[in-house]
């Protein structure tokens, strides 16, 4: 099972992803500073919470561009398989 997290820990790193992707990328230790100059949260556990839950959605997105990507080869295989079993 999943770890539980507080909805407002879910909206504020929705938030963030929504507005400033291009900040942050799939590995943790590097979303820390980006979480603590776009928000104002002085609890370092809160904080650390949203870095997490940011990294996850990250995470989440990158792999729906490479499966997209996979489907998209796949698909351009079979069509080109197909038009050479045609000729």
């Amino acid at each position: 099972m999943g770890k539980v997290r507080l909805s407002y820990i879910k909206a504020t790193a929705r938030e963030l992803v929504n507005m400033h992707s291009d900040r942050f990328s799939i590995n943790f230790d590097e979303n820390k500073a980006p979480v603590m100059e776009l928000t104002d949260i002085n609890s370092k556990h809160v904080r650390n919470r949203v870095t997490g839950y940011v990294t996850r959605l990250m995470r989440r997105a990158r792999e729906e561009i490479e499966r997209d990507r996979v489907q998209v080869e796949a698909e351009e295989k079979a069509a080109y398989e197909s038009q050479i079993d045609e000729e």
